[in-house]
């Protein structure tokens, strides 16, 4: 039996190292880094055979018309071989099965048709439930429990373990293994190339692989469909064997096709300057209370966001998207400012104009991850699951059931009219951002709420290394730190040790060599999706992205996704960027007048079109 459990990064036994990582080319948009790789006939095609998918091995679900395979190891030398495993489910059709002992053996009835699509046409859809950056185990048990929509409409479904932010302990190995940023991804991105290599024994179209998950697997998926073939992981991929050329010499990719996230609770860079000013200006308690330092840093940090926004060439509808100053170096005002008040009325909008009254707002985290596909993980339990992961990210009240649009209006003035409904155009106008945020979604944690100042948070963690459980990770805030070092000093609370620690964290290294900046540049989407970044040019781009996301979430900031949306749209090659803020919801897959996974599903059916 497989166990893996936390254990502390310190003390963690050094790894292998692949090598450092090459120097990224010069920026230009659209210039890939030349291949380096050797021509097929030079090559080893013996290197890779051991992750070749033994055909003679599915499982049959006569019932449910399901074959299916477990346990398969997707790369030559897993760091851990209970996470880095994965499962395949195929619809009945697709395969023609011989009798092989207790597997049979199988190959592709091209003539088959599930649904919109034939054996060769089949999309590949690949589930991540974690919400907090934890790690998702790799199947070990078969059950059909909730397999059915996706396999009914034709989909292959494939369930990957991988890595999450912490270190482990793998008792098939009797060893020690290390968490955290790029592994998870890294992983992932193994995962597919194995799919890949074994593209001409599976069924379905393995260029159009479409991840999906909530909350950090969210984060994770777009991660993903910003770095395909992104050579940052090569040296990382390299350490776990994983295949890099097919049987036939061919290079193997590990972009993918479309990219379906929920409520992704992504960490770009400057995300703590991106939250005080999003949300942390507004506050002035805790933290932020006057006469503080951290309330000084708050503030330093939402100019620098906004200073640094302006330099990321962000664009909507061919428009700049800009900030400006206002009265008191707050950034109130500017096109930037007004693209994402535009966004919180459109959800407003379309909340008021749909919600059936009485209404009686939801409280609690639903529908977060609990996908299936691992038999060990029940479907009436996955819920509950996720619920617990997700902890209390948002404002737990007692509910209140609002009679009428009315009341509902009038309960949000309640102290002065900041919203308005049209009935008759059937639009919500809304008076500035910071009412909005004062209203429904205060800010609920403290100056740094990424990067912590004791380095507690989930982040932090997710940034450590093999000899640290959490590491600072934010260079804007050092850069704060190291500037205003003797404003800060003359406020409460000031401690000078925290400026050399927070530079000893960025400086530390991995076991491949690279700084936790680095590692934190290889995390952020956008970093390879604006020309002020290095990244810009150098991945493969999915061009399919829906992202919904819970607007009243109040540990993140909305910025991450507005300025991915804004990204993509302007990017060549991206053909369909959905963005839709959900009023009313914080971390959730609940989506206005549909359900998550019925809407997935018709999403992938109708070819990625809405």
């Amino acid at each position: 039996m497989n166990v893996s459990t936390n254990v502390s990064r310190r003390g963690f036994l050094s790894l292998a190292s692949a090598g450092t990582l090459a120097a990224l080319s010069a920026c230009a948009k659209g210039q890939k880094k030349p291949s380096q790789q050797t021509t097929a006939d030079t090559r080893d095609l013996t290197k890779y055979e051991n992750l070749a998918i033994k055909m003679d091995a599915w499982n049959y679900d006569e019932t449910n018309d399901v074959w299916w395979q477990n346990g398969l190891q997707y790369c030559l030398t897993p760091a851990t071989k209970t996470y880095e495993r994965l499962a395949i489910y195929v619809p009945g059709p697709f395969f023609k099965g011989e009798k092989n002992g207790k597997t049979y053996k199988c190959t592709i009835n091209a003539e088959a048709q599930v649904g919109n699509f034939k054996a060769s046409e089949a999309p590949v859809v690949m589930p991540l439930n974690p919400v907090t950056f934890t790690g998702q185990s790799a199947p070990t048990a078969y059950s059909f429990n909730g397999l059915a929509p996706y396999l009914s409409a034709g989909f292959i479904y494939v369930y990957v373990g991988f890595r999450g932010r912490n270190n482990g302990y793998d008792s098939d190995t009797n060893a020690l293994f290390v968490g955290g940023a790029p592994w998870s991804v890294t992983d992932l991105k193994a995962a597919i190339r194995y799919l890949r290599y074994n593209a001409e024994s599976l069924p379905g179209d393995l260029e159009k692989i479409v991840p999906f998950g909530a909350g950090s697997s969210g984060a994770l998926v777009c991660i993903l469909g910003a770095t395909g073939n992104s050579s940052l992981y090569d040296d990382y991929l390299a350490t776990l064997g994983a295949a890099t050329y097919d049987a036939k010499g061919n290079n193997l990719s590990d972009g993918v096709y479309a990219v379906r996230a929920w409520s992704p609770t992504l960490a770009p860079l400057g995300c703590d300057g991106a939250y005080e000013w999003y949300c942390g200006q507004y506050a002035q308690n805790d933290t932020r209370s006057e006469g503080t330092w951290t309330a000084a840093l708050s503030g330093d940090l939402s100019r620098a966001y906004a200073e640094n926004l302006n330099s990321l060439g962000l664009t909507n509808d061919g428009t700049a998207l800009t900030l400006e100053n206002t009265a008191g170096g707050i950034y109130a005002d500017g096109s930037y400012y007004r693209y994402l008040l535009g966004l919180v009325e459109e959800a407003a909008s379309a909340f008021l104009s749909t919600t059936a009254f009485p209404y009686t707002p939801n409280n609690s985290s639903l529908r977060l991850g609990g996908f299936p596909g691992d038999g060990n993980l029940k479907a009436d339990e996955a819920d509950v699951i996720a619920k617990a992961a997700a902890g209390d990210d948002d404002a737990k009240t007692a509910p209140v059931t609002y009679n009428t649009r009315n009341d509902y209006i009038k309960a949000l003035n309640s102290d002065y009219t900041w919203i308005k409904f049209n009935e008759l155009t059937n639009k919500a106008t809304i008076t500035d951002l910071g009412a909005f945020i004062s209203h429904v979604r205060a800010a609920a944690v403290g100056v740094c709420a990424y990067d912590g100042l004791s380095s507690a948070t989930i982040f932090n963690q997710l940034f450590g290394n093999a000899d640290n459980d959490a590491l600072h990770f934010d260079g804007m805030v050092l850069s704060k730190l190291t500037e205003n070092q003797n404003t800060y000093e003359q406020l409460t609370g000031w401690d000078a040790s925290i400026i050399e620690t927070w530079k000893a964290d960025l400086e530390q290294t991995d076991a491949l060599k690279n700084t936790t900046v680095h590692r934190m540049q290889m995390s952020d989407p956008l970093y390879y999706l604006s020309g002020n970044y290095e990244g810009f040019g150098k991945a493969k781009i999915a061009p399919y992205w829906e992202i919904q996301t819970g607007l009243f979430q109040n540990k993140v900031s909305f910025t991450a996704e507005a300025n991915l949306a804004a990204a993509l749209k302007a990017y060549d090659g991206v053909k369909q960027v959905t963005l839709t803020p959900v009023w009313g919801e914080g971390l959730s897959m609940n989506e206005l007048g549909t359900d998550p996974i019925e809407g997935f599903v018709a999403w992938v059916t109708a070819g990625f079109k809405k």
